[in-house]
């Protein structure tokens, strides 16, 4: 399943967030997510001693799985107040594969080792929703003062299509070994 991520531009309270190097929770509550200009950016909340040694590909996680991730779903609420995820994701992510030696570093480390994916949501003729990785579609990931996540895309190609439908609400989430979410927050969607 991949993923990518939009421009966000609000910011939330929530949860906090599980330690991906025994000890980084979040500092802060806020995400938020923007487009403008062509181009659109999603912001994480900081983590907290993000400048410690990153592992990834460890013997410790479950093979064939996401370790980590940084996951945007744009949507709405629905009537009962429920966020819904529409057409458009992105996301970067690291799946644990069993044939992959461990690998440690620094948090843009992790990042620059990750894949970076657009995703659509489709329905499948099972009445299923399915997601496929939009190949054609790019979204890159940095680091903000050394501890936020950001993902952006300023492909024109990429924005237009994500947020053709002018999604309100996106949902970021964060995964980390053996957590799934980590750590949650909802951001409006900022339209300038």
């Amino acid at each position: 399943m991949n993923r990518h991520f939009a421009i966000l531009g609000v910011s939330l309270t929530i949860a906090v967030v599980a330690d991906p190097t025994q000890a980084a929770p979040i500092v802060s509550r806020a995400c938020s997510v923007a487009v403008e200009s062509g181009r659109f950016t999603a912001v994480f909340p900081p983590i907290a001693n993000a400048g410690k040694t990153w592992r990834w590909q460890r013997k410790d996680s479950l093979a064939d799985r996401m370790e980590y991730g940084w996951i945007v779903d744009l949507g709405r609420r629905d009537r009962a107040g429920t966020f819904v995820a529409d057409d458009y994701g992105f996301s970067t992510d690291i799946f644990r594969w069993e044939s992959r030696e461990e690998e440690h570093g620094t948090l843009a480390d992790l990042l620059a080792a990750a894949q970076y994916d657009v995703f659509r949501r489709v329905r499948k003729p099972d009445g299923q929703i399915g997601m496929t990785r939009q190949d054609d579609l790019a979204v890159q990931a940095s680091l903000r003062d050394g501890t936020r996540v950001v993902l952006s895309s300023s492909q024109h190609e990429t924005v237009t299509a994500v947020f053709a439908s002018k999604p309100k609400l996106a949902q970021l989430s964060i995964i980390l070994p053996g957590r799934y979410p980590a750590y949650r927050c909802m951001a409006t969607v900022v339209y300038r």
